[in-house]
């Protein structure tokens, strides 16, 4: 195997950079928008489930990869929940979302994954940045 410095930064590809970009971007979404304890009742759109059965698939995971020993598959986690994350974001708009309650569930989505990111990140010891 070839280490590549270059394939290692890369925000496109199967990179701690990538899952650190994804992050950053969240927290600039929330650094902007303010989140309200809105009651929630709309149905969600796909990717908005899709995002959301990701999230909770987060402590099975942990447990996994206790049980398997093995860290590679929180990284694993971590990259497929930074793209679910990066396929929602393309797709709706969160500061102009259709109606308040979509605007809170989005944001709650953001911040959700903020928070599982973070932490699948600090298990694997690599920090996550505020701003890129």
């Amino acid at each position: 195997m070839l280490f590549n410095p270059q394939e290692s930064i890369d925000l496109h590809g199967y990179t701690a950079t990538f899952i650190q970009y994804a992050y950053a971007r969240i927290q600039s979404i929330l650094r902007k928008e303010q989140l309200s304890a809105l009651p929630i009742q709309s149905p969600l759109l796909p990717l908005e489930k899709a995002l959301t059965i990701t999230l909770e698939k987060f402590p099975s995971i942990i447990e996994q990869a206790c049980t398997e020993m093995s860290p590679s598959v929180i990284a694993a986690y971590a990259y497929q929940l930074a793209q679910t994350y990066n396929s929602f974001y393309a797709e709706h708009s969160i500061a102009n979302a259709e109606s308040p309650e979509k605007k809170t569930l989005r944001l709650q989505l953001c911040q959700l994954t903020a928070t599982a990111i973070r932490n699948a990140m600090n298990i694997l010891g690599i920090r996550v940045p505020e701003r890129m």
